[in-house]
């Protein structure tokens, strides 16, 4: 249940993903190529045992020290030092400055005998000069230091054609994919962040209990569509369904909102899709029906009567509860504001309920000559 949560955040997410992934891709493109392209001049070096040794014992005794890396690391360090690289820029008459971007590694292989020693540096052609008369000065040094194991040359570099990096195909794929995990983060973290927000909106204008509009919205409402100032009449209603307060009271909580929700459901589907339902007060239900004349308002109000008139039945225990609807309502007048129309609506439901000779009498109010009563 929540990876399909998850999944229906990321797929109406797809555009904000998207963009993650191209804004990463552009980034990592700008970088590759603005940055200045690094070259590795590599050359190899094998170490062996002095044949000059006196018996065999020693050359025995000298692989043995051999085998623990310890000499080879040491040789790598010797080629990587300072000193081997001072000399050979000056015997090379190089200015240091113009070295500053090169530096040496070394690479040890495993198992073997076998040195490794790269310059690394913005000119091919300068980091393989420079590790090849690097090596060259390094042999010279070590051999004169140590004299039980010999170095040399096993492949001088050649000068690389292919930069280390950047790379830029490698760069868009690490991109795309930070990218894609950014945007998955951001699309989760924005909807939880959402998510409070509109249980606060639906706060304000939602009743909690039975799932139609707040009095403050349809309020709202009716005042934006008075303001609009169409030539069509706007209908306003005011249901009162009696008994309902007590099953409210009496009822559990978890019960009286099936209840409250069933009555709404009953009324969004006798309205039209721009038609508005909500909740007046604890027994009450307003309608708003936009751009709507008597005549249609009154076949609107008829057919929800009718409705609420027979018994509701609740689902969770298939209880039947009966309720009487009186209904009051009116259509605007031009010139007529929002409290005049909510007044004559209120005006029209205090008659109906003294009237009182049957559940299906309503009445309709209108400004002109004070009240129409039906």
């Amino acid at each position: 249940m929540l990876s399909r949560h998850y999944f229906h955040i990321l797929r109406n997410s797809w555009k904000l993903i998207l963009s993650a992934v191209i804004i990463a891709c552009i980034i990592s493109l700008t970088i590759s190529f603005t940055t200045t392209p690094l070259f590795k001049a590599e050359a190899n070096f094998i170490i062996y045992p002095n044949e000059n040794i006196a018996s065999s014992r020693d050359v025995v005794t000298s692989l043995d020290t051999l085998e623990g890396q310890a000499v080879i690391s040491t040789y790598g360090d010797i080629l990587n030092s300072y000193r081997v690289f001072n000399d050979t820029i000056s015997a090379l008459e190089i200015d240091s400055e113009e070295v500053e971007e090169y530096t040496g590694q070394v690479i040890i292989q495993e198992d073997s005998n076998i040195l490794g020693f790269a310059i690394i540096g913005p000119d091919p052609q300068m980091a393989t000069l420079l590790v090849n008369n690097i090596g060259q000065n390094g042999i010279i040094l070590i051999n004169s230091i140590y004299q039980i194991f010999d170095i040399e040359f096993l492949d001088q570099a050649l000068e690389p054609s292919m930069p280390i990096s950047p790379k830029p195909w490698r760069g868009v794929v690490i991109a795309a994919g930070i990218g894609l995990l950014a945007g998955v983060l951001i699309a989760i973290f924005s909807n939880q962040l959402q998510a409070p927000l509109e249980t606060f909106r639906d706060r304000l204008t939602t009743d909690q209990e039975s799932g139609a509009y707040s009095q403050k919205y349809i309020h709202r409402a009716l005042v934006r569509e008075i303001n609009l100032q169409k030539p069509d009449p706007i209908a306003f209603g005011i249901i009162q369904l009696t008994g309902l307060a007590d099953y409210c009271e009496i009822l559990p909580e978890v019960i009286s909102r099936q209840l409250l929700s069933e009555i709404t459901d009953i009324l969004k589907k006798q309205l039209r899709g721009n038609d508005i339902v909500g909740r007046w007060s604890t027994n009450q239900f307003a309608l708003l029906l936009p751009s709507t004349p008597k005549i249609g308002a009154e076949r609107t109000i008829d057919r929800i009567r009718e409705k609420l008139t027979s018994p509701i039945r609740i689902e969770s225990t298939e209880d039947m509860i009966s309720l009487t609807p009186f209904v009051g309502i009116t259509t605007s007048e031009p010139g007529e504001t929002d409290d005049e129309v909510i007044s004559c609506a209120a005006k029209a439901l205090e008659f109906a309920l003294d009237k009182d000779v049957s559940n299906l009498q309503y009445s309709k109010c209108e400004k002109e000559g004070g009240s129409e009563n039906e």
